[in-house]
């Protein structure tokens, strides 16, 4: 799973302002299977599962769907930071 905040993207804790404030990183990856809990994050350690998972997200992004099909613009402006 990766989050793209830097805190917990819900209403649990730790808030995306209390997440900055705590210089925590601004990309989660968690290994589902191994870790439900989202305790040990993942992204220091496995950049390439990062990039290869941004890149997955962009493509839904530019292409305006995840399925098959032709392209469909966005309704809203898509801007968040894919650090």
């Amino acid at each position: 799973k990766l989050n793209f905040c830097s805190g917990s993207g819900g209403w649990s804790a730790p808030t995306d302002g209390d997440a900055t404030k705590l210089s925590l990183p601004l990309l989660q990856l968690y290994d589902l299977e191994n870790d439900a809990g989202e305790t040990k994050n993942l992204q220091d350690s496995h950049p390439e599962v990062v990039d290869r998972m941004k890149s997955v997200i962009q493509k839904i992004i530019t292409n305006g769907r995840s399925t098959l099909g032709a392209n469909q613009s966005n309704d809203v402006e898509v801007n968040f930071r894919m650090r």
